[in-house]
Protein backbone atom coordinates (compact mmCIF):
# COMPACT_ATOMS: atom_id res chain seq x y z
CA UNK A 1 0.00 0.00 0.00
CA UNK A 2 3.03 2.55 0.95
CA UNK A 3 4.33 1.54 -2.28
CA UNK A 4 1.15 2.32 -4.16
CA UNK A 5 0.67 5.97 -2.47
CA UNK A 6 4.52 6.84 -3.44
CA UNK A 7 3.58 6.00 -7.17
CA UNK A 8 0.00 7.99 -7.31
CA UNK A 9 2.60 10.61 -5.47
CA UNK A 10 4.83 10.75 -8.82
CA UNK A 11 2.21 11.01 -11.36
CA UNK A 12 0.44 13.97 -9.61
CA UNK A 13 2.95 16.30 -9.14
CA UNK A 14 3.57 19.13 -11.43
CA UNK A 15 6.32 18.98 -13.80
CA UNK A 16 6.14 15.05 -14.01
CA UNK A 17 5.43 12.95 -17.22
CA UNK A 18 5.78 9.43 -16.30
CA UNK A 19 4.33 8.11 -19.29
CA UNK A 20 6.89 7.35 -20.84
CA UNK A 21 10.81 5.74 -19.72
CA UNK A 22 14.44 7.34 -19.98
CA UNK A 23 15.86 7.05 -23.12
CA UNK A 24 20.07 8.26 -22.63
CA UNK A 25 21.54 7.56 -25.93
CA UNK A 26 25.03 8.47 -26.98
CA UNK A 27 25.96 8.34 -30.59
CA UNK A 28 29.28 9.08 -30.72
CA UNK A 29 30.20 5.60 -31.08
CA UNK A 30 28.72 4.38 -33.95
CA UNK A 31 28.35 7.85 -35.71
CA UNK A 32 25.34 7.89 -36.47
CA UNK A 33 24.43 9.92 -39.77
CA UNK A 34 22.53 13.25 -40.49
CA UNK A 35 21.67 13.65 -36.46
CA UNK A 36 20.81 17.14 -37.59
CA UNK A 37 18.21 16.74 -40.53
CA UNK A 38 16.83 13.71 -38.52
CA UNK A 39 16.46 16.06 -35.15
CA UNK A 40 14.64 18.90 -37.21
CA UNK A 41 12.17 16.22 -39.02
CA UNK A 42 11.74 15.13 -35.66
CA UNK A 43 10.15 18.36 -34.36
CA UNK A 44 8.20 19.07 -37.55
CA UNK A 45 6.20 16.13 -37.47
CA UNK A 46 5.23 16.78 -34.08
CA UNK A 47 4.79 20.69 -34.22
CA UNK A 48 0.96 21.49 -33.77
CA UNK A 49 -0.24 24.19 -36.39
CA UNK A 50 -1.77 27.20 -35.72
CA UNK A 51 -4.91 28.67 -36.82
CA UNK A 52 -3.41 31.77 -37.96
CA UNK A 53 0.37 32.45 -38.46
CA UNK A 54 1.44 36.56 -39.92
CA UNK A 55 4.86 36.83 -40.90
CA UNK A 56 6.51 40.43 -40.75
CA UNK A 57 6.92 41.86 -44.30
CA UNK A 58 6.81 45.54 -43.97
CA UNK A 59 9.80 47.34 -44.88
CA UNK A 60 10.63 49.15 -41.72
CA UNK A 61 11.16 52.21 -42.71
CA UNK A 62 12.94 55.12 -40.45
CA UNK A 63 13.80 54.01 -36.91
CA UNK A 64 11.01 56.63 -35.79
CA UNK A 65 8.00 56.28 -32.60
CA UNK A 66 4.88 54.61 -34.42
CA UNK A 67 2.08 51.59 -33.42
CA UNK A 68 1.14 48.75 -35.75
CA UNK A 69 -1.59 46.88 -35.51
CA UNK A 70 -2.00 43.53 -36.55
CA UNK A 71 -5.30 41.72 -36.61
CA UNK A 72 -5.00 37.86 -35.56
CA UNK A 73 -8.21 36.33 -35.50
CA UNK A 74 -10.84 38.59 -33.76
CA UNK A 75 -7.99 39.95 -31.45
CA UNK A 76 -5.63 42.80 -32.43
CA UNK A 77 -2.00 43.14 -31.41
CA UNK A 78 -0.06 46.33 -31.28
CA UNK A 79 3.61 46.51 -31.75
CA UNK A 80 4.57 49.84 -30.02
CA UNK A 81 8.14 51.47 -30.57
CA UNK A 82 9.11 54.68 -29.40
CA UNK A 83 12.43 56.05 -30.09
CA UNK A 84 14.12 58.91 -28.23
CA UNK A 85 17.37 60.63 -29.95
CA UNK A 86 19.57 56.95 -30.29
CA UNK A 87 17.61 55.20 -27.34
CA UNK A 88 14.57 52.71 -28.26
CA UNK A 89 11.22 51.28 -26.40
CA UNK A 90 9.62 48.59 -27.68
CA UNK A 91 5.86 47.44 -26.49
CA UNK A 92 3.07 45.08 -26.80
CA UNK A 93 -0.74 45.66 -26.58
CA UNK A 94 -2.83 42.60 -26.85
CA UNK A 95 -6.57 43.51 -26.68
CA UNK A 96 -5.44 46.27 -24.90
CA UNK A 97 -3.55 45.00 -22.20
CA UNK A 98 -0.23 46.47 -22.63
CA UNK A 99 3.19 44.06 -22.33
CA UNK A 100 6.19 45.97 -21.25
CA UNK A 101 9.57 44.40 -23.01
CA UNK A 102 12.14 46.35 -20.55
CA UNK A 103 11.57 44.04 -17.05
CA UNK A 104 10.75 40.97 -18.51
CA UNK A 105 13.60 37.88 -18.40
CA UNK A 106 13.09 34.51 -20.10
CA UNK A 107 12.52 31.43 -18.58
CA UNK A 108 15.29 29.63 -20.16
CA UNK A 109 19.21 30.17 -20.20
CA UNK A 110 19.70 30.50 -24.29
CA UNK A 111 23.47 31.62 -23.75
CA UNK A 112 26.28 29.45 -21.89
CA UNK A 113 24.84 30.48 -18.34
CA UNK A 114 23.18 33.59 -19.21
CA UNK A 115 19.26 34.59 -18.95
CA UNK A 116 18.22 37.32 -21.94
CA UNK A 117 16.39 40.61 -21.19
CA UNK A 118 12.75 40.48 -23.74
CA UNK A 119 14.57 43.79 -24.42
CA UNK A 120 16.93 42.88 -26.26
CA UNK A 121 14.21 42.42 -29.49
CA UNK A 122 12.96 45.47 -30.95
CA UNK A 123 10.71 43.88 -34.16
CA UNK A 124 8.69 41.40 -34.33
CA UNK A 125 9.04 38.68 -36.81
CA UNK A 126 6.11 36.47 -36.68
CA UNK A 127 2.39 36.36 -34.55
CA UNK A 128 0.82 32.90 -34.16
CA UNK A 129 -2.70 31.82 -33.54
CA UNK A 130 -2.86 28.64 -31.57
CA UNK A 131 -7.22 27.89 -30.89
CA UNK A 132 -7.73 24.56 -28.59
CA UNK A 133 -10.77 23.58 -27.21
CA UNK A 134 -11.00 25.58 -24.24
CA UNK A 135 -7.92 27.72 -24.34
CA UNK A 136 -6.46 30.50 -27.11
CA UNK A 137 -2.51 31.38 -26.64
CA UNK A 138 -0.87 34.02 -28.81
CA UNK A 139 2.95 33.41 -29.71
CA UNK A 140 5.31 35.77 -30.94
CA UNK A 141 8.88 35.62 -32.33
CA UNK A 142 11.26 38.37 -32.27
CA UNK A 143 14.79 39.69 -32.87
CA UNK A 144 17.03 42.95 -33.28
CA UNK A 145 16.37 44.98 -36.25
CA UNK A 146 19.86 46.90 -35.19
CA UNK A 147 22.21 44.91 -34.30
CA UNK A 148 26.06 43.90 -34.77
CA UNK A 149 28.06 40.39 -34.40
CA UNK A 150 26.77 37.80 -32.66
CA UNK A 151 23.73 40.17 -31.29
CA UNK A 152 22.22 39.20 -34.30
CA UNK A 153 21.76 35.66 -33.51
CA UNK A 154 19.23 36.42 -30.58
CA UNK A 155 15.97 35.54 -30.46
CA UNK A 156 13.23 36.55 -27.86
CA UNK A 157 9.68 34.86 -28.06
CA UNK A 158 6.69 35.51 -26.38
CA UNK A 159 3.61 33.67 -25.53
CA UNK A 160 0.18 35.19 -24.26
CA UNK A 161 -2.67 33.11 -22.85
CA UNK A 162 -5.91 34.86 -24.22
CA UNK A 163 -7.80 33.87 -20.89
CA UNK A 164 -5.61 34.39 -17.71
CA UNK A 165 -3.15 36.84 -19.17
CA UNK A 166 -0.20 34.74 -18.34
CA UNK A 167 2.78 35.91 -20.05
CA UNK A 168 6.15 33.74 -20.44
CA UNK A 169 9.05 34.37 -22.27
CA UNK A 170 11.87 32.09 -23.87
CA UNK A 171 15.11 33.13 -26.07
CA UNK A 172 17.17 31.19 -28.53
CA UNK A 173 20.68 31.94 -29.72
CA UNK A 174 22.03 30.87 -32.96
CA UNK A 175 19.38 28.35 -33.03
CA UNK A 176 15.69 28.63 -34.01
CA UNK A 177 14.16 31.63 -33.01
CA UNK A 178 10.41 30.97 -33.89
CA UNK A 179 7.50 30.27 -31.61
CA UNK A 180 6.30 26.84 -32.03
CA UNK A 181 3.92 24.39 -29.88
CA UNK A 182 3.85 20.46 -30.12
CA UNK A 183 2.35 17.32 -29.48
CA UNK A 184 4.66 14.24 -29.45
CA UNK A 185 2.93 10.42 -29.47
CA UNK A 186 1.46 9.13 -26.77
CA UNK A 187 1.38 12.54 -25.02
CA UNK A 188 -2.11 14.67 -24.83
CA UNK A 189 -0.35 18.05 -23.39
CA UNK A 190 0.95 20.58 -25.34
CA UNK A 191 4.86 21.50 -24.81
CA UNK A 192 7.44 24.41 -26.41
CA UNK A 193 10.95 23.73 -26.15
CA UNK A 194 13.28 25.55 -25.37
CA UNK A 195 17.25 25.72 -26.69
CA UNK A 196 20.64 26.61 -24.62
CA UNK A 197 23.71 26.67 -26.68
CA UNK A 198 27.39 26.70 -25.62
CA UNK A 199 30.45 26.24 -27.59
CA UNK A 200 32.27 29.07 -30.46
CA UNK A 201 29.78 31.48 -31.83
CA UNK A 202 31.94 31.01 -35.00
CA UNK A 203 32.27 27.39 -35.74
CA UNK A 204 35.91 27.25 -35.81
CA UNK A 205 37.75 26.78 -32.41
CA UNK A 206 35.34 24.91 -30.25
CA UNK A 207 32.05 22.18 -30.51
CA UNK A 208 28.74 24.14 -30.97
CA UNK A 209 26.64 22.20 -28.16
CA UNK A 210 23.08 22.47 -28.14
CA UNK A 211 20.53 21.85 -25.10
CA UNK A 212 17.09 21.12 -25.84
CA UNK A 213 14.45 21.18 -22.62
CA UNK A 214 10.74 20.41 -22.86
CA UNK A 215 8.41 22.78 -21.20
CA UNK A 216 4.62 22.13 -20.77
CA UNK A 217 1.71 24.34 -21.51
CA UNK A 218 -0.40 24.66 -18.55
CA UNK A 219 -4.65 25.23 -18.44
CA UNK A 220 -3.62 28.67 -16.82
CA UNK A 221 -1.45 29.81 -19.46
CA UNK A 222 2.12 28.88 -18.05
CA UNK A 223 4.94 26.95 -19.27
CA UNK A 224 6.71 24.42 -17.12
CA UNK A 225 9.59 22.41 -16.82
CA UNK A 226 9.07 18.70 -18.02
CA UNK A 227 11.02 16.07 -15.62
CA UNK A 228 10.99 11.89 -15.60
CA UNK A 229 10.01 10.04 -12.05
CA UNK A 230 13.44 10.64 -10.81
CA UNK A 231 13.66 14.19 -10.93
CA UNK A 232 15.57 14.74 -14.01
CA UNK A 233 15.28 17.23 -16.75
CA UNK A 234 14.09 16.20 -20.31
CA UNK A 235 16.70 17.14 -22.50
CA UNK A 236 18.29 16.31 -25.95
CA UNK A 237 21.74 17.31 -26.17
CA UNK A 238 23.40 17.46 -29.77
CA UNK A 239 26.81 18.03 -30.11
CA UNK A 240 28.29 19.44 -33.07
CA UNK A 241 31.96 19.59 -34.15
CA UNK A 242 33.71 22.34 -36.22
CA UNK A 243 34.62 21.42 -39.93
CA UNK A 244 37.11 24.49 -39.83
CA UNK A 245 40.00 25.66 -37.46
CA UNK A 246 42.39 27.79 -37.14
CA UNK A 247 46.09 28.30 -38.86
CA UNK A 248 48.01 30.82 -37.81
CA UNK A 249 45.98 34.11 -38.88
CA UNK A 250 43.66 31.78 -41.74
CA UNK A 251 40.46 29.50 -41.22
CA UNK A 252 41.05 26.65 -42.83
CA UNK A 253 39.37 22.85 -43.38
CA UNK A 254 40.16 20.26 -40.61
CA UNK A 255 38.38 16.71 -40.68
CA UNK A 256 34.90 16.82 -39.36
CA UNK A 257 34.48 14.67 -36.44
CA UNK A 258 31.33 12.54 -35.85
CA UNK A 259 28.02 14.20 -34.06
CA UNK A 260 27.09 13.51 -30.84
CA UNK A 261 23.90 13.02 -29.17
CA UNK A 262 22.79 11.88 -25.65
CA UNK A 263 18.67 12.21 -24.33
CA UNK A 264 16.50 11.73 -21.30
CA UNK A 265 13.24 13.06 -23.81
CA UNK A 266 10.27 10.89 -23.90
CA UNK A 267 11.04 8.41 -26.80
CA UNK A 268 14.33 7.51 -28.80
CA UNK A 269 14.35 10.74 -31.21
CA UNK A 270 16.49 8.85 -33.84
CA UNK A 271 14.38 6.08 -33.54
CA UNK A 272 11.23 7.74 -34.73
CA UNK A 273 12.88 9.11 -38.03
Amino acid sequence: MKFLFSILILLVLPGFVSSQSTKIRNTQANCEPFIYERLRNYFEVNEVKPTQEINNTYDLGLWASKTEKIKVGEHVVEWIDVVEKTTFQASININGEKIELKDQSTANVPDEDNKFSANMADRWDTIKLYEFDDQTIIGISMSSRICTGLSCSVGIQMWYDLKSKQITFFGTFRTDGDVRLFRFPREEAIFTISTNFKGDSHGVTNPAEITYKLYKLNPDGRFTIQRNVKGQDFYIYHKIFPDRMLKGENIVPRKKKCEQLKQNWLEDVLEMN
